[in-house]
């Protein structure tokens, strides 16, 4: 897949997942923190996103940024990794700016949930 195609098959999605939303280009724009014509430019593959503009999208429309990329260029194990997952990258960002009791209690509670879990399925 070249780069051109690329640009073509995230401009699709970007579309139908803003759409999907009922949200306007402008609306997403600022969220995003760019024009309007510079994320409509996005969207018509004039321009190839960055994957930073790509990150912060997925967290604005609440998707793994795989759903930006086209199928056959992310595998499954890929697509379903927790470090593609928007609320996960939510606490990364977050990660640096905690007390190291707030740390220590996410970490209490990952391990606590995760011994339920187990718990509950055996």
């Amino acid at each position: 897949m070249g780069v051109d195609q690329l640009k073509v098959s995230i401009a699709k999605k970007l579309r139908a997942i803003r759409e999907q939303r009922n949200l306007s280009q402008e609306d997403v724009a600022r969220q995003l923190g760019v024009t309007t014509g510079a994320y409509g430019s996005f969207e018509r593959a004039k321009n190839l996103i960055s994957v930073n503009h790509l990150i912060s999208l997925s967290r604005i429309f609440q998707v793994p940024i795989t759903d930006f990329l086209p199928a056959h260029v992310v595998t499954d194990s890929e697509r379903n990794s927790p470090m593609l997952d928007p609320l996960f990258a939510e606490l990364a960002d977050a990660w640096p700016d905690l007390v190291p009791e707030e740390k220590e209690a996410l970490v209490t509670f990952k391990r606590l949930f995760l011994k339920e879990r187990r718990e509950s399925l055996e």
